[in-house]
């Protein structure tokens, strides 16, 4: 379960609805300016923090890091609750807990495809197929500072619903609510640094000497 809020994480960033359903003129432009701003992107670093809360027992899990993005490579750290390292080059990711003495090793592409939350929020574009995306795309709020965007499927089927709230200005992802009849993960991405030349070493894992590699 920690991966796929993890892989939530990273798709937030990058949350452009290419084949997505716009309901109306205003969302269409507000997910076309989106685009926009991403590619103009090489690079970026921000930081992010979490809440899961389930609804069967009410508990709630918070956690807290930073990501940093280049191309196909993402790095995240997870300082709270505790340290938690992952390293994707588009082929694999590896999530390395200096805890467990541990580096497990998942092909990034099953992850894409079977996780309904990542594939919500990622750049549809460089990952999937068009037949695969069957979603709604609204704008539902409108201040002087967000636009607020529920994007939910087409199909009543899937009940889940993502809330995003896109910055007036600069038209990145501030803060995004993801919820389904099981639990909400409630995110904010802050402190966004863009285009500062991301050194490519922040993107390799060294395995340490005493780490076990587990492929899973």
């Amino acid at each position: 379960m920690k991966k796929i809020f993890f892989a939530f994480l990273i798709g937030i960033f990058s949350a452009v609805f290419v084949f997505a359903r716009e309901t109306s003129p205003l969302a269409a432009k507000v997910i076309k300016s989106m685009e926009k701003t991403e590619n103009t992107i090489v690079d970026a670093g921000l930081e992010y923090t979490q809440t899961i809360t389930y609804f069967s027992t009410g508990e709630k899990q918070s956690s807290r890091g930073e990501i940093k993005i280049k191309g196909q490579n993402i790095y995240m750290f997870q300082r709270l609750p505790k340290r938690q390292y992952v390293y994707i080059d588009g082929k694999k990711m590896i999530t390395y807990i200096p805890e467990n003495k541990q580096a497990l090793v998942d092909k990034w592409k099953d992850i894409l495809e079977n996780d309904i939350v990542l594939a919500t929020a990622i750049n549809f574009s460089k990952n999937y197929k068009r037949d695969k995306k069957e979603y709604t795309v609204s704008l539902i709020l409108q201040t002087d500072q967000e636009y607020c965007l529920l994007v939910k499927s087409v199909s009543e089927k899937q009940t889940w619903k993502l809330y995003l709230n896109v910055g007036v200005k600069t038209f990145l992802v501030n803060s995004a609510v993801f919820e389904n009849d099981n639990f909400k993960s409630e995110v904010k991405l802050l402190n966004y640094k863009l285009n500062t030349g991301l050194s490519d070493g922040i993107f390799r894992f060294d395995c340490p000497k005493d780490v076990e590699i587990v492929e899973l």
